[in-house]
């Protein structure tokens, strides 16, 4: 992970107590500087978001979330994730803005846009570029209500038919995943555009009412589904893929890393990689790499202390409370949106080698591919959160506004950027 923080950026309520020795270690080590950290959540769609900053014991970083807040009586301040549940702050170290949320201002957009059918095409584009497929498709039918013959708006529906194209079965498609991995024990899971290979565990993941492979799947189509369309709205035509997708998520880095060696040495520091070769992407739950298992320690360390001072009830109890509680989260976060940003830069080079855009079996200078795959990865908070506002992880879609709006001063993006090493 590489946090960077301009010179830009501010620190809100910095507090005046500092956290004892212990507590001082681990920030040192998950917070080598004072930085500020942001991260964005999947959220149910009222009008109003709410945006948390929370300064950590010390004052030497700061936590920026997006999630629902409110104050308790006495001050004290529950912040809720809709998928990790509730964490709590102390008010006095703590600043909390409403802000509108993506449907909202899709409203106005679409609103705006009244019955002129170039207008409500540009609305659905925006949605697009936001994550709101739904959204997306109803600025679309407008579109068609206003103007039945509007040439982008009716290639749009006639993807949609191609879409629905029932493809082969993948029995052969499967046997050829099996003899690629040199496994049998792999388990297999089918969507309308994909076959997934894994060897993740059945129950849901953390949060979740969906396994991890459940969850990999509906990103997988989210991103079939916006590639195409973005090329569609604007007047392209791409080929339709013929087959299923072929993907591997392996459960453990250390089977990853072994079988990506063995296809070549190069990609042994890889975090994910489409093959063009045997036409597979492949991918593993980034929770088990080093870096997260290094992080995974300093929480079991963290957790400890925070059992300890609930014990005992010392000055610092609620601090470290509070710490252990934020750390836990931005871990659970960090784990998704790495998982989620490799899935779909990696996915995008799949669609582009299979789409007629950049064909596999064309020499393509790398810079047009990976350009193209960044242009589609997102690292938003767990959920898929729409193409092009990507490379800085503040980007608008992201934050549900414009960063002048939230703050009245400084644009976020120049406070903080996040790219995946």
């Amino acid at each position: 992970m590489k946090v960077t923080l301009a010179s830009g950026g501010r620190i809100l309520a910095s507090g005046g107590r500092q956290p004892p020795e212990a507590i001082r270690s681990i920030l040192h080590r998950v917070f080598p500087i004072g930085i500020c950290l942001a991260i964005s959540l999947a959220l149910p769609h009222p009008a109003l978001a709410d945006v948390v900053f929370y300064t950590l014991p010390g004052g030497k970083a700061q936590v920026i979330l997006q999630g629902t807040a409110g104050i308790n009586p006495g001050g004290a301040i529950t912040f809720t994730h809709p998928k990790f549940g509730k964490i709590y702050f102390d008010s006095q170290e703590t600043e909390i803005r409403k802000v509108p949320t993506l449907p909202a201002q899709f409203t106005k957009v679409l609103g705006r846009a009244a019955s002129d059918a170039d207008k409500l095409m540009e609305a659905a584009q925006w949605a697009l570029r936001h994550g709101l497929l739904t959204q997306f498709h109803q600025a679309v039918d407008k579109a068609l209500a206003a103007n039945p013959k509007h040439p982008r708006a009716l290639l749009v529906q006639k993807l949609k038919t191609l879409m629905d194209v029932e493809l082969p079965d993948p029995a052969t498609q499967v046997e050829d995943m099996k003899k690629l991995l040199g496994r049998r024990d792999m388990k297999v899971k089918l969507s309308k555009h994909f076959i997934l290979m894994h060897d993740t565990p059945d129950t849901p993941a953390k949060g979740s009412k969906k396994t991890r492979a459940e969850e990999r799947i509906q990103l997988l189509e989210a991103v079939y589904e916006s590639f195409l369309l973005r090329f569609y709205a604007y007047g392209v035509e791409l080929e339709i893929p013929k087959e299923r997708l072929k993907v591997v998520l392996f459960n453990e880095y250390d089977r990853y890393r072994a079988f990506s060696t063995r296809l070549s040495p190069s990609l042994a520091s890889a975090s994910g990689f489409w093959s063009p070769g045997n036409n597979t992407a492949i991918f593993f739950d980034h929770g088990t790499n080093e870096e997260f298992k290094a992080l995974a320690k300093v929480n079991t360390e963290l957790q400890k202390l925070k059992a300890d001072a609930l014990r005992d009830r010392t000055p610092a109890t609620a601090d470290i409370r509070r710490l252990a509680d934020t750390l836990a989260l931005l871990i659970e976060l960090e784990r998704e949106n790495s998982d989620i940003e490799v899935v779909s830069h990696e996915i995008t080079h799949q669609m582009a080698g299979n789409t007629g855009l950049l064909p596999r079996h064309v020499q393509v200078p790398r810079w047009v591919h990976e350009g193209l795959a960044t242009y589609f990865e997102t690292p938003n908070g767990a959920s898929w959160g729409g193409i092009g506002k990507v490379v800085v992880l503040l980007g608008e879609h992201q934050i549900f506004l414009d960063a002048h709006v939230i703050s009245g001063q400084q644009p976020w993006q120049q406070m903080i950027t996040y790219r995946r090493e």
